[in-house]
This record gives C-alpha cells, structure tokens and sequence, in this order.
C-alpha cells in the first residue's frame, strides 16, 4: 500500500512538472515597441542595422539586427526588412515585412517611412509564435539611422 501511495505521488509530481507551454494553448497579444536601428554594414543592394529598444513581452530589446534590402528609384521607395527583436534573456522574435520611405528632405535624404511587418517565430517563450502588425517611422539615409514603432498583435 505504501508503495502505491508513493507511486501516486510521483504521478502527481509528474503531472506538474510538464511545461505550461504544453497545457496551454497560444493567446493573441497586442505587440508595441519603440526602436532606433543604425547601420552597422553596407553592401551594394542591402544593409545590415542594429536594433536597440523596447517591446512589450520582449522589454529591452538589444542585440538585435536586422537586413535592409535598399529600395530602387524612382519612387515610391519600396525597401524590405528581415530582423530579429532579442529580448536581454535571449529569447528572439523574427519579423520581417516591405517598408516604404518617403524622402521629405533631399538635402539630407530623410523622411518617414511605414509599412506591414510580420511575425513568423522566434526563440524560448516565442517559439512557433506568430504576428504582425504596422511599422512607422522616420529615417536619415545620410546620417544611417531610423526610429519606428510597431502596433499590433502576437500569438504565443
């Protein structure tokens, strides 16, 4: 009888142990984050920018960095990016999605830009998550840098 009792226990203690990403089922979340990207390496069609910020679920993004493929005139100026937003665990999103610059300034090539991003995975609590939303923003080409938001939603 003892051993029964220990064996219903362990079974308990098993049942408890077994991840909450198992037993739960993915929930959509509002996504917003605030971020400023500056190009680290130019190459003929593409640079590559780090990412510094906040977002919510990830806090302190940092580490980040994400491709820029340039937009080829004449407008409208259509770029695209391919990124990952890293959390300071680690843990990783990957967006990516078309951006659209607007040249407000041709002196100094700056303006705002905007466009749709997507989320199709990422890394620890993120894994096989999925999103998207709206990007703004404003950018310097001359300076190498850029400042966007993002709003809208991520399922994990």
């Amino acid at each position: 009888m003892k051993t029964l009792k220990v064996i219903f226990l362990l079974c308990i203690m098993l049942g408890l142990a077994v991840s909450a990403k198992s037993q739960g089922k993915q929930v959509e979340r509002p996504f917003k984050g605030r971020f400023y990207s500056v190009v680290v390496e130019e190459y003929p069609t593409y640079e590559i920018l780090s990412i510094t910020g906040h977002a919510n679920h990830l806090g302190l993004v940092m580490n980040s960095e994400m491709n820029f493929i340039r937009p080829v005139p004449p407008p409208p100026l259509v770029g695209y990016l391919d990124g990952i937003l890293k959390a300071a665990n680690g843990d990783y999103v990957h967006f990516y999605g078309p951006v659209t610059l607007n040249v407000t300034d041709p002196a100094t090539l700056s303006g705002t830009m905007s466009g749709t991003f997507y989320i199709d995975g990422g890394t620890g609590r993120f894994e096989g998550c999925y999103g998207g939303g709206q990007s703004t923003g404003t950018f310097s080409m001359s300076e190498d840098w850029a400042k966007w938001t993002i709003d809208g939603t991520i399922t994990y």
